[in-house]
């Protein structure tokens, strides 16, 4: 914990071996598990593409509707649901 930008994620990686340090000094290589800060999407369709694509032909079970949609809030707009 610390304010942005002292180098606390780059450490992490460092020690990790996903980096290497200034001084290329090796530090060993530790199993870590850090969040990157930023995130890209990989999927470039909408999300209920994506689920439909998942989730195949499950995607009308009452499983996937009560797992799934109900908790995201999600109101289906293909039809037959």
């Amino acid at each position: 914990m610390g304010p942005n930008g002292i180098g606390k994620t780059t450490f992490v990686k460092v020690l990790a071996g996903v980096e290497e340090a200034d001084d290329e000094q090796k530090l060993g290589e530790l199993t870590v598990s850090y969040k990157p800060q930023y995130i890209a999407p990989d999927y470039q369709g909408t999300v209920q593409e994506l689920l439909m694509s998942v989730a195949k032909e499950n995607y009308i079970s009452s499983w996937y509707k009560t797992e799934i949609l109900q908790p995201l809030r999600i109101e289906p707009s293909w039809t037959g649901m």
